[in-house]
């Protein structure tokens, strides 16, 4: 890689908080491993332009289905699960903090759902 194009990436890649920037440096440097040239010079004026966005976004708040900030635990994946069932009584969990759903692995059937043709094709027989 390029000293310049190195310093470059360096100098934009400060600009992100610091909990992230091993992340989007790896992967910054990964796509350059894929480029040469001008494209690289064209790659890292490309990230300068998005760093501010980029940073913006990264210190926002997470916000969840109700408006208001998703805790640290669910942030991690340490949920609040209770569990509901769909209207054909298929289970699924959603957590009670930050309203994340999961399906408990089970498709979810419903209209235009695998089940649904298989109990249309069913009847038919």
């Amino acid at each position: 890689m390029g000293r310049r194009v190195v310093s470059g990436l360096g100098l934009a890649l400060r600009l992100l908080p610091v909990e992230v920037r091993a992340r989007y440096r790896e992967e910054t440097e990964a796509d350059l491993a894929d480029l040469r040239g001008h494209r690289r010079a064209r790659y890292v004026i490309g990230f300068w332009l998005t760093v501010p966005a980029l940073r913006h976004a990264l210190r926002r708040p997470q916000i969840g289905l109700d408006g208001h900030r998703i805790r640290l635990r669910c942030r991690l994946g340490l949920h609040h699960w209770h569990t509901y069932r769909t209207a054909d009584n298929a289970p699924y969990r959603r957590c009670d903090r930050c309203g994340h759903d999961d399906d408990l692995g089970h498709p979810v059937a419903g209209e235009g759902s695998m089940a649904a043709a298989m109990s249309v094709y069913q009847a038919t027989q």
